[in-house]
């Protein structure tokens, strides 16, 4: 039986096809999560602009009558109270160029169909984390952070955990001038850091966990390892008037990051890991690993207006 998640959260189902519903609306609440399903593409956009903070994730069928998947999910994008929710869509066609489309148009993942109960949960997890990070950045005093962040010239940060990871994102993230785009191509990139760095977590055995739901476990048990235990990631920031340049190593192995930087990397989004790197190049810009794969660099346009 698949274990519920620890932080129950509710996700809005949009298909036209009344069993397809039914079988993720099944999926998705023996998972744990509450589902709110529609067959209505109209119906369901009322609800999100009526109840904008009542749905953590949303579940689109790609191929619906008047508003399709990508339309709809413009349409949430566009809507600043919406935009942060990570849109998952369903379909059938997994091409490069059909997923290239719904990756720059926002998309957080791809389910393709027939999905199993067990991939369906791990994608879901996955998707957690873009809430978390989200729950991350408004908790925050934005003026304040961004106040700090422009006053270091330059700072060294460690960290070791996936929540030092979110927030440190959160934080850095509130000197650009896109801090929700910022946030989410970092924190890619750090967690990247310390799970395949510091933790040594393999983007196969990650996938076996995802799928069995022992992600969670095993991230603890390697936590809690004599081996990996004292290892982390450091974050180096050096501000100049215009920019910040972020740089972030790992004592890891290093990975084969080149065969992420491709466009069809693209394809992995039907996946539940393996396509971060692609979406923190596509949202931060030219990022540059150095030749092992333990160093990556950036920069961020900083917002440079004086905070409130």
């Amino acid at each position: 039986m698949i274990s519920p998640t620890k932080t129950k959260r509710t996700i809005l189902a949009l298909d036209d096809d009344e069993a397809n519903l039914m079988i993720l609306e099944k999926a998705a609440t023996h998972s744990g999560y509450d589902v709110k399903p529609f067959l209505n593409s109209d119906k369901a956009l009322d609800y999100l602009n009526e109840n904008p903070k009542s749905i953590s994730i949303a579940v689109i069928d790609k191929m619906m009558p008047k508003i399709n998947g990508i339309e709809f999910l413009n349409c949430m994008k566009r809507n600043q109270a919406l935009k942060h929710i990570p849109v998952i869509l369903q379909t059938g066609d997994v091409g490069v160029k059909q997923m290239q489309e719904g990756l720059e148009n926002g998309a957080y993942y791809y389910l393709t169909k027939p999905f199993t109960p067990e991939m369906l949960m791990a994608i879901l997890k996955a998707a957690e984390n873009e809430c978390s990070l989200f729950d991350e950045l408004v908790s925050r005093n934005a003026a304040e952070q961004k106040r700090i962040i422009r006053m270091m010239s330059r700072a060294e940060f460690t960290i070791k955990t996936f929540t030092e990871a979110r927030f440190l994102a959160a934080i850095l993230s509130q000197a650009s001038r896109t801090p929700s785009h910022t946030a989410r191509g970092m924190v890619e990139l750090l967690l990247n850091a310390v799970e395949h760095g510091s933790l040594e977590m393999g983007y196969q055995k990650k996938q076996d966990c995802l799928v069995g739901n022992s992600y969670a476990q095993e991230i603890a048990a390697r936590l809690s390892n004599e081996q990996y235990q004292n290892r982390s990631a450091k974050v180096h920031i050096q501000n100049d008037p215009t920019e910040m340049r972020v740089t972030i190593s790992d004592g890891g192995n290093g990975f084969n990051w080149q065969q992420y930087m491709v466009p069809e990397s693209s394809l992995k989004l039907n996946l539940p890991n393996g396509r971060g790197i692609s979406i923190a190049g596509k949202l931060l810009g030219n990022i540059q690993y150095n030749e092992k794969g333990t160093e990556v660099s950036f920069k961020i346009s900083t917002d440079n207006a004086a905070p409130n």
